[in-house]
C-alpha cells in the first residue's frame, strides 16, 4: 500500500472504533478524497487485513464485528504509548545530546497511526505529564562527536587514541593533557555522565575515562578482543561510585539521623550491610577500595557520620575536611 493509503486506513480504522464513520461520503469529505476511494479502503480492511466491517443501520455507522485485530504497527493503546514516550524522555535525558537526534524520531513514529485523533493525542499528552524528569546539572561540552567515535570504536573492536585531560591531584597542581591509547570495552552512563571503560595501553590496566575529558579521539587500525574475564558488573563492584580501586578494605561507618534515613534507603555498594542501632543510628559495612569518591561521599554526611574502620579512610576524611576549613575560614572579612 502507498503511504497515503496507509494513513487513510489508520484514519478510517479510528473513525470506525469511535463510531464516527457514518458514510463513505462523510469520510471522503473529511479526508479530501472520493467516496469510491473510501469504499475501496473499507474493502481493503475486509480483504487484506481480515477485518469484519459492517454497516449498523440502527447506529447509522460502520462498526467492527467482535473484537477486531489491531492494525499493523498499532498494537499499543494510549496508556502503553504514553509509557513508551515517558521512557523516551528518560532515554534522551540520560544520553544527553548523544542519542537525541536518533531517539526522538524513532519513538515519535508511535504516534503516526493516531496523530489525527485529537482526543487521543490530548489524553496521551496528559498521561505523559504524570512523570517529570529533572537534571540539575548539564555538561558544558557537546559530546556528540566524541560519543559517536568512541561508540564506533567499541562496536568495531578497534583501538582508540585520544588526548585525555587528567584531573588535578592536590590544590597546587594543574590538570594536564596526556596522549592515551585505549582498547575501549564499554561506554558507561553513571548518574547522567558518560565514561569509557577499557584497557589503557600505557598502564596495562583497565581504567575508567570521563568522556567529558576526552579530546580528539581517533580510531586506530588495530583490532582487539575483550577478555572473557572482563565483566562490567564485576569491574564496578571493585570501586565505589564512579572510581575504581584495586585494594578492597573493610569499611564501617556509624551514621546518625537524619543522614541514617537517607543512607539506609539506597544501595550504595553491592557488598553493603546495614545494621540498625539505637536511636535511629545505623552501622553501614562495605568491602570496597578507598577512593576519592568514597571520601567525598562520607564528607556529605558531615557531623552525622563516624568512620570506625579503616584508620586510613578516617585520616583521608580528616585531611579533606581540614583542607575545606582552611580554604574557607579567615579568608574574608565578611
Amino acid at each position: 500500500m502507498k503511504r497515503g493509503s496507509i494513513r487513510r486506513i489508520y484514519k478510517i480504522d479510528s473513525m470506525i472504533r469511535l463510531n464516527r464513520l457514518h458514510s463513505a461520503e462523510d469520510a471522503a469529505r473529511e479526508l479530501e478524497v472520493s467516496g469510491r476511494t473510501i469504499e475501496r479502503d473499507i474493502e481493503m480492511l475486509r480483504l487484506e487485513l481480515n477485518a469484519e466491517v459492517k454497516y449498523n443501520r440502527a447506529k447509522g455507522a460502520y462498526e467492527y464485528v467482535g473484537n477486531p485485530l489491531p492494525l499493523p504497527g498499532q498494537w499499543l493503546n494510549e496508556h502503553e504509548i504514553a509509557i513508551m514516550l515517558i521512557a523516551e524522555r528518560a532515554l534522551r535525558m540520560y544520553t544527553a545530546a548523544s542519542f537525541s537526534d536518533q531517539v526522538h524520531p524513532v519513538f515519535n513514529k508511535l504516534l503516526n497511526p493516531i496523530r489525527d485523533n485529537k482526543k487521543a493525542m490530548l489524553y496521551i499528552k496528559d498521561l505523559c505529564r504524570s512523570v517529570y524528569f529533572y537534571r540539575p546539572f548539564e555538561p558544558l561540552r557537546d559530546l556528540r562527536k566524541e560519543f559517536s567515535i568512541v561508540l564506533d570504536a567499541i562496536m568495531e573492536r578497534k583501538r582508540l587514541s585520544m588526548r585525555y585531560q587528567t584531573a588535578a591531584k592536590g590544590l597546587r597542581q594543574e590538570p594536564r593533557d596526556e596522549r592515551r591509547e585505549v582498547d575501549p570495552y564499554v561506554l558507561l552512563n553513571n548518574g547522567g555522565d558518560w565514561y569509557v571503560v577499557g584497557l589503557c595501553r600505557q598502564s596495562h590496566e583497565v581504567r575508567t575515562f570521563s568522556l567529558s575529558r576526552v579530546y580528539e579521539p581517533r580510531i586506530q587500525d588495530h583490532y582487539f578482543e575483550i577478555p572473557d574475564s572482563f565483566k562490567v558488573e564485576g569491574y564496578l563492584s571493585k570501586g565505589f561510585g564512579r572510581m575504581h580501586g584495586e585494594t578492597p578494605c573493610n569499611v564501617r561507618l556509624r551514621i546518625t539521623p537524619p543522614a541514617s534515613a537517607w543512607i539506609a534507603g539506597s544501595s550504595w555498594h553491592s557488598s553493603q550491610k546495614i545494621r540498625q542501632l539505637a536511636k535511629g543510628e545505623i552501622l553501614l559495612s562495605m568491602i570496597c577500595p578507598l577512593t576519592d569518591t568514597l571520601v567525598r561521599w562520607v564528607l556529605q554526611m558531615a557531623g552525622n557520620v563516624k568512620v570506625e574502620t579503616p584508620k586510613e579512610l578516617r585520616e583521608m576524611v580528616v585531611k579533606s575536611g581540614r583542607e575545606l576549613v582552611e580554604n574557607n575560614v579567615g579568608t574574608t572579612k565578611d
